[in-house]
């Protein structure tokens, strides 16, 4: 028995402490070697996840498989349900608020066996797809017996007085009361990296212990950014980067279990562009595969979403064509988060590099120069015919003064155009109405002041 404790020290001592999850440290079975009838089932046996100091902890979701040394062995997790169908290894898992996990077995062969369980850490998706041929970090052993001495009571008989008497030892007792099996397990899916402001999809698992979906249970998410969500299925943005801790827990009646990934949230590294011939390009200068499902290319009211996994390769470009987008595109371009919020305009970058050059600026419309010539002229004949007599005063010129004062307005006008049409348009009216209005004024004026006097 001591070469066996040995044996599982060292074991213990030399696994790899670099792929430990958090604080666990080894797995250890804390029930006393059980000796038990053949066929009969033993009592609890539990394993449980401590750190160096031997104290229980929980962390990551752990995959466990238990085998015996013996091949007519069995297990269940119920010590009065067993299998119809001898279960040989039993598949176990610990959720990242558990620490340890409870089991039973019987075998009908007598003699000591060994009990051996092996674990890891979760892989990407669930327990189901692990194996021990996928990699081990923690191997405990327990050792039980089958067809010894079930009994602690040792008879001894007194041939004088032909009486038995019976010495009781009684084993001592612990105040610990184990926690109730869960029947429900939560699985938040694996840990990934998202972008920052882009939308992602959480997608959450309630399963039983055979590994089959749960229905009728709810849903909680904490994303770890102040922000929750309640549903199976439940989009979030992280507004800041960072790592965040996403916990899902799922209540069943007075039952509730949680699982926890952890989500990295980057800068989007992108270019984006609009090519000659009314294309886009999308550049991935991150250094990993980027998923920009769902992201739009807008331009003028007109927009094009990018389907579900539409993944660029790291160091890679996507170019959408103009038959693919249904519209031509300019720089006036954009491309934008799922949820309508502007990443970038076309000849924008969201790299780091100090020699980026800045985006070209848009191509302004030519000036036409028609509307100043025809506010030049139409006010002249309207004022000259309607408003000044037939005589000249004071050697001064009607058609002359309205030329100069339209010269001015055009002059005016012409230097305001640096706005849009709409703006030009108010403005020119404007002085236009204010240069005749100022003519008009001058001429009543000019006939106040001439008296006409005739010679006798």
């Amino acid at each position: 028995m001591s070469k066996l404790i040995l044996a599982t020290l060292c074991m213990l001592a030399f696994a790899p402490i670099g792929a430990y999850a958090d604080s666990i440290e080894k797995f250890s079975f804390t029930t006393d070697p059980q000796s038990i009838a053949a066929g009969a089932a033993s009592g609890q046996i539990t394993i449980e996840a401590e750190d160096a100091n031997g104290v229980p902890v929980n962390g990551n979701t752990v995959c466990m498989q238990v085998t015996s040394s013996s091949q007519s062995g069995e297990f269940s997790t119920n010590a009065a349900n067993w299998s119809a169908e001898p279960i040989r290894i039993l598949a176990l898992t610990l959720s990242s608020s558990q620490y340890r996990r409870n089991f039973y077995y019987r075998d009908s062969a007598n003699g000591t066996h060994t009990l051996r369980a092996q674990a890891a850490l979760r892989p990407g998706t669930t327990c189901t797809t692990w194996s021990p041929e996928s990699g081990v970090q923690w191997t405990a052993t327990h050792s039980i017996t089958v067809g010894g001495n079930q009994t602690q009571n040792d008879q001894q008989t007194d041939t004088s007085t032909t009486t038995s008497t019976s010495q009781t030892t009684q084993a001592p007792t612990s105040s610990y009361v184990p926690p109730p099996e869960p029947t429900i397990f939560a699985d938040a899916g694996s840990d990934r990296t998202v972008i920052v402001g882009a939308d992602v999809e959480f997608d959450g698992r309630a399963y039983n212990r055979n590994k089959e979906s749960v229905d009728h249970v709810r849903f909680l998410w904490n994303f770890g950014d102040g922000a929750t969500a309640e549903g199976p299925s439940v989009l979030h943005h992280f507004e800041y980067p960072g790592q965040y801790a996403v916990m899902l827990y799922i209540a069943e009646d007075r039952t509730s279990v949680s699982d926890k990934i952890i989500v990295t949230a980057e800068p989007a590294r992108l270019a984006f562009s609009a090519i000659s011939d009314g294309s886009v390009s999308i550049q991935n200068l991150a250094g990993r595969d980027l998923d920009l499902s769902r992201w739009i290319v807008r331009q003028l009211g007109r927009e094009f979403m990018l389907p579900e996994h539409s993944v660029i390769l790291a160091g890679q470009s996507m170019h959408i064509s103009q038959r693919t987008l249904g519209f031509w595109s300019q720089l006036s371009a954009e491309l934008d988060y799922p949820n309508g919020v502007m990443a970038l305009r076309a000849g924008e970058s969201t790299t780091d590099a100090p020699d980026i050059p800045a985006p070209a600026p848009s191509p302004v419309a030519p000036v036409s120069k028609a509307p100043l010539a025809a506010y030049t002229d139409a006010p002249s004949s309207v004022l000259d015919s309607d408003l000044v007599p037939s005589e000249e005063s004071d050697g001064i010129s009607a058609t002359g003064t309205l030329t100069s004062a339209s010269s001015t307005e055009v002059a005016a006008a012409a230097s305001a155009l640096s706005g849009d049409s709409y703006t030009w348009w108010l403005g020119a009216l404007g002085l236009a109405l204010a240069g005749g209005g100022a003519l008009l004024a001058a001429r009543r004026a000019g006939r106040r002041e001439w008296d006409i006097i005739e010679e006798k």
